[in-house]
């Protein structure tokens, strides 16, 4: 594994547990950081703990040697950052969000930009002529 994947794995295990812990140990905290209304304590602290598992899952990745050791979790943080990316953006065009909105806006775009390019680049196997392929067979 190259060594600035490991770095993107590391970075995201740091953001997602610093997100994580925060949103599960006092999600009105967060609220009134991000100048967000009424918040659904339980929904926010569900969200933490998913965050503290994609920190866990991108920290095995950064510990990894092995290429096929980290493929699916690459596989699952291009499929999450792209459409958390998506989602945040259609939130900010759509509804009257904070701004604060734009700081996990950011952070899942530059990371949707760096999972996506280092799926691009993977090493391919024997039957893949085309890199990765999401867990579908390669076409022939």
């Amino acid at each position: 594994m190259s060594r600035g994947l490991k770095i993107t794995f590391f970075a995201h295990m740091l953001v997602a547990l610093a997100f994580g812990l925060l949103f599960l140990i006092s999600p009105d905290l967060y609220a009134r950081i991000a100048n967000y209304g009424p918040i659904d304590p339980i929904i926010t602290r569900a969200m933490g703990v998913a965050a503290l598992g994609l920190a866990f899952s991108s920290w095995l990745a950064f510990r990894a040697v092995q290429w096929d050791e980290i493929r699916i979790v690459l596989e699952m943080e291009v499929f999450y950052a792209v459409l958390m990316t998506a989602t945040l953006t259609l939130i900010m065009v759509f509804t009257p969000a904070p701004m604060f909105t734009l700081v996990p806006l950011t952070a899942h775009l530059l990371f949707a930009i760096a999972f996506v390019y280092w799926f691009v680049t993977a090493p391919r196997t024997a039957g893949e002529s085309h890199g990765p392929t999401l867990g579908m067979p390669s076409p022939r």
